[in-house]
């Protein structure tokens, strides 16, 4: 599993390192990880139905805010302490092209899959007019 999570990394890491912004790839591939787990956990609050708690409701913002720091303190052990990410980078890039194309597709459709799930849960709380 930790394999997977560093691939992802990787996967996204590469992409980023491909925009103009090249020196600070490594931060944004850790904070953009940590919002989709955060995306994550959101979906699963609202499809277990954990919003409808009072305390929840009030407070939902206050919580998914904590919880990103704590996932992005999580991400930053991972992968920025002591510059481990280039280890990642390093291991990673050596893996055979066709593990690499499959495990590509993999995050991309985690990504993607991600992206769509929140949108079909924001547009369930938020009501239409």
């Amino acid at each position: 599993m930790k394999n997977l999570y560093y691939f992802a990394f990787y996967s996204i890491y590469k992409v980023i390192r491909k925009t103009p912004n090249k020196d600070i790839a490594q931060w944004a591939t850790t904070i953009a990880l940590s919002l989709f787990l955060v995306f994550n956990v959101f979906c699963l609050l609202n499809y277990t139905n954990s919003f409808n708690s009072e305390f929840y409701k009030v407070h939902a913002k206050e919580i998914l805010i904590a919880l990103f720091f704590l996932i992005l303190a999580i991400n930053y052990r991972f992968f920025l302490a002591k510059d481990r990410f280039k280890l990642i980078v390093r291991e990673c890039s050596t893996i055979k092209t066709n593990l690499q194309i499959l495990g590509g597709i993999s995050v991309f459709l985690y990504v993607l899959f991600t992206i769509a799930f929140l949108i079909h849960v924001i547009n369930s709380l938020v009501p239409l007019r």
